[in-house]
């Protein structure tokens, strides 16, 4: 997993996600370009934007602290043991993740 927050952010990172893999941190968010993925209030506007942080919500989920720059999009790389890219995905809006599905098949 790779952020764009401060190495000082792992840590609550960590603590408020349980998440106990490797995370790396990119806060001049090279990474992200490198990778083409979005950034900019345009994927924040929309309803799928909407929708998403309200089924969140009401799933449990409540936003903290933010950490790194809240504009960035993400997506999803998978990327094997010889270097090569099994699966690259870009996020176009807030929330647009692939499925677990996708990512599995990725890694299988």
């Amino acid at each position: 997993m790779i952020g764009s927050g401060r190495i000082e952010h792992l840590e609550t990172f960590r603590e408020v996600t349980g998440f106990q893999g490797i995370v790396l941190t990119d806060p001049s968010r090279r990474t992200f370009e490198m990778l083409g993925f979005k950034s900019g209030v345009g994927g924040l506007i929309g309803l799928q934007p909407v929708f998403r942080a309200l089924s969140a919500v009401r799933a449990g989920f409540r936003p903290g602290s933010l950490q790194g720059n809240a504009l960035q999009l993400g997506g999803a790389v998978v990327i094997d043991t010889d270097g090569v890219i099994r699966f690259h995905y870009r996020s176009e809006k807030a929330g647009d993740d692939p499925s677990a599905e996708e990512l599995l098949a990725a890694i299988s």
